[in-house]
């Protein structure tokens, strides 16, 4: 009879080690996993009814911030303001949408001890909403979670921590002027058929003929140029704004402007953009679809829109 295969006592140990590292391993996963509230799920991710009525209906006012408050509020006419600029209702929706998926949280800590880890203590930024001058939603948001676009809240005048799935904290954080409404021109790219850059006595005047671009030569333009331009102005967005008044206008843009582009529509709309003098920032621009404002568009932009008759020729 051939004899049977024993383990050596050696090799038991070295197997009872593995064993034992492995389920270390998995302790400390679970560990992990649970410090960071996957397991402590208290409501499922998603928009829940408790926070479904925080839409720009129903709500009237939103505070963001402590000392420098931004306060972005409705007007009678439904437009939201943030003192006498106007907001960006794009960023107010997915503001108000990120606001209503914190339903799925996590709880971290329910020790008051432990808000300054997160820095949900005097570090915190409040977040207030109102419907109708009474507060409806009110939350404190600490620094950025462990993984990205995720963050820290608490609740007011409730010590539990949570974990959420929401850059929150990265929305408090935007200065004011990433509120606001800067943008000049909106208007549909497909629908111009003419455009007029004027500069330092020289003209460039394109238009779409038959679905191609020509100069007034008849010349076909660059078909990526004209449209990586088109793209550009029919977006144009400032990175700052003021009142307007007749002084300033006079002062920044005058009636000899650096740059001056108009865009003539298919439906016989036409809209212009006035580029005046330089600032540290960029370059003070105006549009009369919107004359109550003054705007400052970055230095790239103009020197993009600086481009001459050569950019736009096939070479």
């Amino acid at each position: 009879m051939g004899s049977v295969y024993t383990p050596s006592k050696t090799a038991k140990e070295l197997e009872r080690v593995k064993m034992n590292r492995l389920i270390l391993c998995v302790c400390v996963i679970v560990v992990s996993l649970g410090g960071y509230g996957i397991f402590n799920t208290v409501i499922q991710k998603g928009e829940d009814t408790g926070f479904s009525f925080l839409t720009q209906d129903q709500i009237d006012t939103i505070k963001i911030g402590g000392d420098s408050l931004i306060t972005i509020s409705k007007t009678s006419t439904s437009n939201w303001m943030i003192g006498v600029f106007p907001s960006d209702t794009e960023m107010l929706n997915q503001f108000l949408k990120r606001l209503r998926r914190i339903t799925g949280r996590s709880l971290v800590t329910q020790k008051r001890e432990k808000h300054p880890l997160f820095k949900l203590e005097k570090e915190a930024i409040p977040i207030e909403i109102l419907s109708r001058k009474k507060t409806v939603f009110s939350i404190l948001v600490g620094k950025q979670g462990p993984i990205m676009r995720s963050s820290y809240i608490r609740f007011k005048d409730d010590n539990r921590v949570y974990l959420i799935d929401e850059p929150i904290s990265e929305s408090v954080s935007f200065p004011v002027t990433k509120w606001q409404d800067l943008k000049l021109l909106n208007v549909r790219q497909d629908h111009i058929y003419q455009l007029i850059i004027s500069r330092s006595g020289s003209q460039i005047h394109l238009t779409k003929k038959k679905g191609k671009w020509v100069f007034d030569s008849g010349k076909e333009v660059n078909r990526d140029s004209i449209y990586a331009y088109l793209y550009t102005i029919s977006r144009l967005k400032g990175v700052a704004m003021y009142k307007n008044n007749r002084s300033l206008f006079e002062q920044v843009i005058g009636t000899s402007p650096s740059i001056k582009m108009v865009l003539i529509l298919q439906e016989g709309a036409h809209f212009e953009v006035l580029i005046g003098k330089k600032v540290a920032a960029g370059y003070y621009a105006y549009s009369p679809q919107n004359p109550q404002f003054i705007y400052i568009i970055s230095h790239q932009l103009m020197d993009y829109f600086k481009k001459h008759e050569a950019h736009f020729s096939n070479v």
